[in-house]
Formats: structure tokens, C-alpha cells, sequence
């Protein structure tokens, strides 16, 4: 959320994302979701919703 933040406050997609090493094109997604859900998009329980991960996953990182 301070990533899209500082993006729509300095109007750069590109200068921000060089500055944190994000690709433009994550932060165009970024900034769309934010646009299209507010400051919940990023909220922990939304952002898993759809993500694919292979079996076991979770279990390995853990």
C-alpha cells in the first residue's frame, strides 16, 4: 500500500518501482487494484483469494 501511495503521489510508475526493484508492470496491477477495491485490496485475507500454489506449500515455507 505505501508502494501505490508513493506512486500516486509522485505520478511516476516507473521512478518508484526502480526505487523499491517492483517491474512497472506489477505496479500498473497494483495501482488498478487499489483504484478498483480502495485500501482493503491489499488487506492479507483479499490478497490470497485466486493466488495458486503448489501442494505442500504452506507446509514448507512454515
Amino acid at each position: 500500500m505505501q508502494v501505490v501511495k508513493e506512486m500516486l503521489e509522485t505520478g511516476s510508475t516507473s521512478l518508484v518501482a526502480r526505487r523499491h526493484g517492483i517491474r512497472d508492470s506489477v505496479m500498473c496491477r497494483w495501482v488498478q487494484k487499489f483504484k478498483e477495491r480502495g485500501e482493503g485490496a491489499f488487506d492479507q485475507a483479499r490478497s490470497s483469494v485466486g493466488r495458486r500454489e503448489p501442494p505442500g506449500y504452506r507446509a514448507v515455507m512454515s
